[in-house]
């Protein structure tokens, strides 16, 4: 066994198979799955029934129609789709994110029922008609809005106050004016230049996401592309509004959602990376300045500036006595956390069995805490992103991943990772736990892990960063990570992780401020601490929770993965009539501590179970139709 790691040699004897032999795959895979089966049985099968029974079936690709993302909302943001083959699902997912209420159409006369229109991708006499393109030239003189980001003819361009459009694939960033940026309350560098295309070095950018510079004739420049052309533009057109965001929204979002930045991000983890952000905030500020009534959707439970989620992965034989530590501390703040646990029952090159007895005691005991018991795989291969989907049916103990080496995984599949794992988790706990949420090791991430996460029951995962993910809030995956088919797992990416030095506690100040500038857009703040001391690591966390107070919601990853998923199938709805206004919200399953934000001005009647603080209106427990009446202050 030359070549062998010392623990791969070892657990290659145990099995009685030669894994470090050199030998293919497909000729090691009976084999050492015959050998394994006696030894997980002899050792960890005695603690845990066999399964799961049921087989997992991952579901065909659905891509819904623009008709699907329709809502009878006549104050919403109206999305005009004019081209099916965009990105326009992605765009979808990001006002969803953003609580931007909006009603996606192909139909220009039912857009322009609204009174702010996002016309997306184009604008074209190719893909609207005469008349289509003579109602939205007449939309702002009406005092509607329109935003546009590729305008291709149709003489539009004196409505916008630009012409002259410059289409490229090659450009980087976004720079703000500084007044744009002051106005706006974009504080950092981060907010004030925003990356678009990618930064490494001899690449042409990303080509898949299309940008638009302008020339300015009579509109204001409020950013402009490193080559000097306007990026994003505003024109006042008496009561009306028409504006220009020049880069494919849908085609940025599906980057970074789908983890697909190829080289975008300014920097992997542990810092501000706002630009989808950013981009969202300038739309939602133009459907704000152009809808009296627009009310838009929190983004964290009960109205918080910030939500927080508190997460440690179980993956080294040591790691269970502080992790009890970790979980004591959460509950000096009244908070709860998540422990995303390795079900690691093969030695092999990663390190011993450690899912026994005495792990079993643990979860446990961490579950009687309150704590969140979720998945951190089998394996934990570095390999899991190339892993084969698997056939649904793998159970335990007769499913084998042996990791050989850094390069090398013998017996691992998808679908694999999820069930097992779940199963013997749920066993630990007691038939009754459902494990919901996951975490791949190394933050391995295979095009197929959002439908096998739906097909094996899961709903929250947490398998990129938020730097990679370009925004740092929770959002929905796709389908193959593709942008296009849906999928209903909510992401949580992680902001702040332990791996970075210098270590933890140095950069508390770093990760308090950083929690600041997500708290600016009601962020999700997701911190992953390794367990594997109880010193620096946990003064970190504890120092945290304490510096950011009441401002902060801190709950586990699950809790709120379900918070999400209710809040987004409430339908709402917004109406103002002079000083009076009406906000109506309908809700099939119950959500507490939904919350939506109305208009300066708007003051909320007296209402049971409801309160208002500044902007905000928040709803102690949401079930069926609730109606709420507000005074303005001035008619608009």
């Amino acid at each position: 066994m030359a070549g062998c790691s010392s623990s791969a040699a070892a657990a290659a004897v145990a099995l009685g198979a030669s894994l470090c032999a050199g030998a293919s795959l497909g000729a090691q895979r009976a084999p050492a799955k015959a050998a394994l089966s006696a030894v997980v049985t002899a050792a960890v099968a005695s603690l845990v029934r066999p399964g799961p029974d049921s087989a997992s079936v991952v579901a065909e690709r659905h891509i819904a129609g623009v008709a699907a993302y329709q809502h009878d909302a006549p104050q919403a943001l109206a999305v005009y789709v004019t081209d099916g083959d965009a990105s326009w699902m992605s765009l979808a997912r990001g006002l969803e994110s953003a609580g931007i209420p909006f009603d996606f159409t192909t139909d220009w006369a039912r857009a322009l029922t609204h009174k702010v229109v996002l016309v997306y991708p184009t604008i074209s006499g190719r893909v609207i008609p005469a008349a289509g393109l003579q109602a939205l030239a007449a939309h702002p003189r009406n005092g509607g809005t329109v935003i546009a980001g590729e305008l291709l003819g149709g003489g539009l361009e004196p409505m916008f106050g630009v012409d002259s459009i410059r289409p490229s694939g090659k450009r980087k960033k976004i720079d703000f004016s500084d007044s744009a940026a002051r106005a706006w309350g974009f504080a950092s560098e981060r907010e004030r230049s925003v990356p678009v295309g990618s930064r490494i070095e001899g690449r042409a950018g990303i080509a898949i996401v299309g940008t638009n510079g302008y020339a300015a004739t009579t509109a204001t420049a409020l950013a402009r592309f490193e080559d000097g052309t306007a990026a994003i533009t505003h024109h006042a057109i008496g009561s009306g509004h028409a504006w220009i965001v020049g880069v494919d929204l849908g085609g940025i979002l599906h980057l970074g959602y789908d983890n697909r930045e190829d080289g975008m991000t300014r920097s992997y983890v542990n810092t501000f990376e706002p630009t989808m952000d950013v981009l969202l905030a300038v739309i939602a500020r133009a459907y704000r300045e152009g809808e009296p009534a627009a009310v838009t959707v929190g983004t964290v439970p009960f109205g918080r500036a910030l939500a927080v989620s508190l997460t440690h992965d179980v993956d080294f034989s040591q790691d269970w006595p502080h992790a009890m530590d970790f979980a004591r501390m959460a509950l000096r703040h009244g908070a709860r956390s998540t422990f995303f646990v390795q079900t690691k029952y093969l030695k092999d090159f990663n390190d011993k069995v450690f899912f026994d007895k005495e792990a079993m005691r643990y979860i446990k005991a961490l579950d009687s805490l309150g704590m969140e018991i979720a998945s951190h795989s089998v394996a934990h291969a570095r390999t899991f992103r190339e892993f084969p989907l698997g056939t649904g049916k793998e159970r335990f103990p007769s499913y084998a991943p042996f990791v050989k080496d850094l390069k090398t995984t013998f017996n691992g599949t998808i679908l694999g990772e999820l069930r097992v794992s779940g199963w013997l988790l749920e066993q630990s706990m007691g038939s009754a736990h459902r494990v919901t949420s996951f975490r791949p090791g190394v933050l391995a991430n295979p095009f197929a892990l959002p439908q096998s996460l739906e097909a094996t029951g899961y709903t929250a995962s947490s398998t990129m960063t938020a730097n990679n993910a370009l925004t740092h809030r929770p959002f929905r995956l796709s389908y193959d990570r593709g942008g296009a088919g849906e999928s209903s797992i909510w992401e949580f990416p992680v902001s702040i992780e332990d791996e970075e030095k210098p270590p933890m506690l140095q950069r508390l100040g770093r990760a308090i401020a950083l929690a600041r500038d997500v708290a600016r857009y009601h962020g999700t703040l997701v911190v992953l601490i390794h367990p594997t001391e109880s010193t620096g690591k946990l003064q970190f966390a504890d120092s945290l929770l304490s510096a950011l107070g009441d401002s902060a919601y801190v709950a586990p990853v699950g809790v709120l993965g379900r918070w999400w998923a209710a809040r987004t199938a409430v339908a709402l709805t917004a109406s103002r009539a002079g000083t009076s206004a009406e906000v109506v919200v309908r809700s099939k399953t119950p959500v507490d501590g939904y919350a939506f934000n109305v208009p300066d001005g708007w003051r909320l009647v007296a209402s049971t179970g409801a309160t208002q603080s500044g902007a905000t209106v928040v709803l102690d427990t949401l079930t069926g139709e609730r109606r709420f009446a507000f005074t303005v202050s001035s008619a608009p």
